[in-house]
C-alpha cells in the first residue's frame, strides 16, 4: 500500500471474491490508491487465487481474454 501512490503504469488487478489470501476490499483500496490514471479492478466469483484465475477457474477463458486485451492495448 505504501508504494501504491507511486504506481503510474496501467494497472489491472484481478481477484476472486472469496480469495483466501487477499480481500476485495484490500484490492479496491490498492487500486484506488494507485496514481495510475488507467486502472481497473475485476472481481470474479469463487475462491481462485493468482494463477488459478488464468488456468483453473471455470471462467479462465474470460480472464485470459481480459489479460491479453489489456496487455495488447498497453504494448502499442
Amino acid at each position: 500500500m505504501q508504494a501504491a501512490p507511486r504506481v503510474k503504469a496501467p494497472l489491472l488487478d484481478l481477484i476472486a471474491r472469496n480469495d483466501g489470501y487477499s480481500s476485495v476490499a484490500d484490492n479496491r483500496r490498492l487500486v484506488d490508491a494507485a496514481a495510475s490514471t488507467d486502472k481497473r479492478l475485476e472481481v470474479y466469483p469463487g475462491d481462485s487465487h493468482g494463477w488459478d484465475l488464468l488456468y483453473l477457474a471455470p471462467y479462465k477463458a474470460r480472464v485470459n481474454a481480459l489479460v491479453f486485451d489489456f496487455l495488447h492495448e498497453h504494448s502499442q
